[in-house]
């Protein structure tokens, strides 16, 4: 195992390859790194194609706007969707089209679907120059779907960057919402839910690690909707120490497995819940406002 940043296909980084062949080491990515810090280390093992020997990759079968976006907008694979001519899958001839389509390596589309990802992709570049950054988000020299490998506390790490400048000052993500892009919002409650903190400390360890760089980690929020607005964030010192801390005990956790061959899952044990501030606050809130009602 050498760190650095590899060309890696998404089959092969997904099945924890390097250049084609089984990885010489068992590495932690982003995700399974999520699984250890909120569900348990017997869901990083199941979800670990190197560890849970029935591991099987699922094929999302539901139109995934997001993974469609990623091969056209920052790959150039338009030939890597397959456009069905049929307005739903409910037809035989359709699915069959379909399945064959996910077995050729590509993404079926339906062709209504295919138009609104390209209405989408029009917006969101057209978005994406209204935003002042430096360097431009996606737009300066980079290269998309590059995999960085490197060394964490003795544990070995992978993460794959949606783009990763040629300055190596910044790498840019992309992610779609289905609901809204507002920045209050989505870093309000869907960052923290999805893990994005984890994600985007996660790389810049690497970044750090690998290539010696302090590099900048910048989300682009695209709306899946009309009017496909856009937003651009960054994690702030508080937020990534938050996660880094995350990740440190993520990094144990995950040591102590490989070391016993022991992935424990939830505790063995009753647990005694209490009620979180906000839940007490907002109860004696309305019980409030219910008295002064009734006065």
């Amino acid at each position: 195992m050498k760190a650095g940043v590899y060309p890696l296909t998404a089959d092969a980084y997904y099945a924890d390859q390097l250049d084609g062949q089984t990885s010489p080491e068992i590495t932690l990515n982003a995700t399974v790194c999520k699984l250890l810090i909120n569900e348990s280390a017997l869901h990083a093992w199941t979800h670990h194609p190197r560890l849970n020997p029935d591991y099987r990759e699922t094929i999302d079968t539901k139109f995934d706007l997001g993974t469609v976006a990623h091969e056209v907008f920052l790959l150039d694979n338009a030939e890597h969707v397959r456009v069905v001519d049929a307005d739903d899958w409910r037809t035989k001839a359709a699915r069959e089209a379909r399945d064959q389509a996910h077995a050729d390596g590509n993404v079926p589309l339906l062709g209504h679907e295919w138009k609104r990802v390209n209405t989408m992709l029009d917006a969101l570049r057209d978005h994406l120059a209204t935003i002042h950054a430096d360097p431009p988000l996606f737009a300066a020299a980079g290269k998309p779907e590059q995999t960085l490998i490197w060394q964490d506390r003795g544990v070995w790490c992978r993460a794959r960057m949606d783009w990763l400048h040629d300055s190596l000052g910044c790498c840019d993500d992309l992610k779609t919402a289905g609901r809204s892009a507002n920045p209050h919002v989505w870093t309000r409650t869907t960052m923290w839910g999805i893990g994005a903190d984890i994600q985007a400390a996660f790389t810049l360890r690497g970044l750090r690690a690998a290539l010696g760089v302090d590099s900048t980690f910048r989300f682009v929020i695209a709306e899946t909707h009309e009017p496909y607005a856009i937003s651009a964030i960054e994690l702030g010192a508080a937020a990534l120490t938050l996660a880094n801390a995350k990740i440190d005990v993520a990094l144990e956790r995950w040591k102590e497995c490989l070391r016993t061959g022991i992935w424990p899952s939830y505790p063995p044990r009753v647990l005694t819940v209490e009620p979180p501030p906000w839940a007490e606050s907002q109860w004696w809130e309305q019980q409030q406002v219910a008295e002064d009602i009734a006065a």
